[in-house]
């Protein structure tokens, strides 16, 4: 059995293929530094593309995955899973003025924001959405620019 698609909670979610991110290794063999180099290269295109109202986060973890950037709304998390690497926007519960945690103007333009995030991203790298807890399909834009 294997281990589904990644999901958290409050989130949009997509997926990266590994492939698009660390290209084909000779002998089948991932060298660590290329790898670190690879992903790191990955963080930095994607904090790029946010809009400024963005920060970038270093060495803060979040539901397996590393938080890297965040505003006053949302968390943008970047989680490797088996064979991809899933890019998250989360709502964060953080504002103490509700109870839930959850401001309602975040909630209401989370599916927007997500939405154009990934836009960007689909420029530049091909993605997957879930389209069950074990299948994924090919990223459709959109968004107009």
């Amino acid at each position: 059995m294997g281990v589904g698609n990644f999901t958290l909670a409050n989130a949009e979610t997509v997926y990266i293929e590994d492939l698009h991110v660390h290209g084909y290794y000779n002998g089948g063999e991932l060298d660590i530094d290329q790898t670190n180099l690879d992903y790191e290269n990955l963080e930095e295109t994607l904090v790029s593309l946010l809009p400024d109202s963005f920060y970038k986060v270093e060495n803060e973890s979040y539901g397996g995955g590393s938080i890297i950037a965040e505003n006053n709304f949302y968390s943008i998390v970047l989680t490797h899973w088996v064979g991809y690497y899933a890019l998250s926007v989360v709502i964060r519960d953080n504002d103490v003025r509700y109870d839930w945690g959850i401001n309602p103007l975040a909630a209401h333009h989370h599916a927007r924001v997500a939405l154009r995030f990934f836009d960007k991203i689909h420029e530049i790298y091909p993605l997957r959405v879930p389209t069950s807890a074990w299948t994924s399909g090919m990223y459709q834009k959109k968004l107009a620019a």
